[in-house]
């Protein structure tokens, strides 16, 4: 968030929002991108733009310093434990322990928040993913119009899926009853596998004089799954699962996306976890690599190791 302060000295104020502490906190602040807002801007028309208002001199107006705002948060976060980070929207705030409150029966605003609970969740899933996507669209941001195309915005071929849940699908173990600690630990899932911090990596001791690398401590076996090297390995790995195709009949060159997937059930409102499988080689000449992305659950067995449950494999071209 950044201000305007003085004219003449002091020309911009930029400061890191609560949601960008918190992440430096925990050491995963990354910054990828430079947004610009006309929020503060006021537009009027005079004599030579009647038509189209232009923005008035703000060289002599006063300034708030910046502040944060519930805003600078876009995106609904899940936590290592499982549970969803506090998330505040328009009309709602969204806790941890998955209650949505701060809506009146009739979708508005009360005086004194109501605590949803049961049926309250599905029945308002539509006002509340309104809601929490109007923080993206409430930080103004301004934003270029591609000359070499027409198409400024996406539509889908279909608006909604369907899949048939069974005790085998989608998630594809056996057992109607399957226990966390008979599934893999993210540390064994072959949807990490590519990732360095889950890489296999036997300790070793230090390098003698002369030598370049340490000898191993010992043979230690590689509990590690194979991670997907092709296309046709996840292709393989899921072979007679479901699956529904859906496609961009409109859209603009660069296809900027954000894909949040949450779960409504009378329990409360869940945000899935999503894993970034990276782009996965094919041979199609025309648009060569598919992005792979995997919808789930996160779990804490008995022995506390994190255990991902796979439901939804998202493949973008």
């Amino acid at each position: 968030m950044a201000g305007i302060l003085d004219s003449k000295q002091r020309i911009m104020d930029v400061l890191i929002t609560d949601e960008g502490r918190a992440q430096a906190a925990a050491g995963e602040l990354s910054i990828k991108f430079a947004t610009f807002t006309d929020r503060h801007t006021f537009y009027a028309a005079d004599e030579l733009h009647e038509a189209s208002p232009v923005a008035n001199d703000a060289s002599s107006r006063i300034f708030f310093e910046c502040s944060s705002r519930h805003q600078d948060q876009i995106v609904v976060e899940t936590l290592e434990n499982g549970t969803t980070k506090a998330f505040k929207a328009a009309d709602f705030d969204l806790t941890s322990q998955n209650f949505v409150s701060g809506l009146s029966a009739e979708g508005v605003p009360a005086n004194a928040p109501t605590v949803f609970s049961g049926s309250n969740f599905v029945e308002n899933s539509t006002q509340i993913i309104g809601d929490i996507t109007k923080n993206f669209l409430e930080q103004e941001i301004l934003g270029t119009i591609d000359p070499f195309s027409d198409v400024t915005n996406f539509t889908v071929s279909r608006d909604a899926l369907k899949f048939q849940i069974t005790n085998s699908k989608p998630s594809g173990y056996t057992s109607q009853n399957m226990s966390l600690e008979n599934i893999e630990s993210l540390f064994q899932d072959r949807r990490l596998a590519h990732l360095p911090n889950f890489l296999y990596l036997p300790p070793n001791n230090q390098p003698k004089v002369g030598e370049r690398y340490g000898r191993r401590l010992g043979n230690y076996v590689n509990w590690n799954q194979k991670p997907h090297e092709t296309l046709q390995d996840l292709m393989t790995s899921l072979e007679g699962r479901d699956s529904q195709e859906i496609e961009f009949t409109e859209t603009s060159r660069e296809n900027n996306i954000i894909i949040q997937p949450f779960e409504f059930s009378n329990a409360g409102v869940k945000k899935l976890v999503i894993i970034d499988q990276g782009e996965c080689p094919d041979e199609d000449p025309f648009s060569p690599g598919k992005r792979v992305f995997f919808i789930g659950k996160l779990y804490k067995d008995k022995y506390g190791s994190s255990t991902y449950v796979n439901i939804f494999t998202v493949i973008m071209d």
